[in-house]
């Protein structure tokens, strides 16, 4: 199998467990306008961008400064346990 397959298919299976993964959780959690699919686009987008950072300008963009800014998004759009999505 050429490279470039490989590439998109490792990539479709990254894809496609963040979107499983995802759905479970917004399932859970009720979040009805957020669709796993085109989240699962934009997770996998961010996570290669955050690579090639890493790899282009390691010392301006360290690992831990892009794993610290994305634990910070992640605790600002988390809902707190006692907020009702109800009407």
């Amino acid at each position: 199998m050429p490279v470039g397959e490989r590439i998109e298919q490792a990539r479709e299976v990254i894809r496609s467990t963040l979107e499983q993964r995802l759905a479970d959780g917004l399932a859970e959690r009720g979040a009805p306008d957020v669709e796993p699919e085109v989240l699962s686009q934009v997770l996998l987008v961010a996570g290669e961008q955050f690579a090639r950072l890493v790899i282009t300008d390691p010392d301006r963009y360290p690992p831990e400064r892009l794993i610290a800014n994305l634990r910070g998004v992640l605790a600002a759009v988390r809902a707190p346990a006692s907020v009702s999505t109800s009407a």
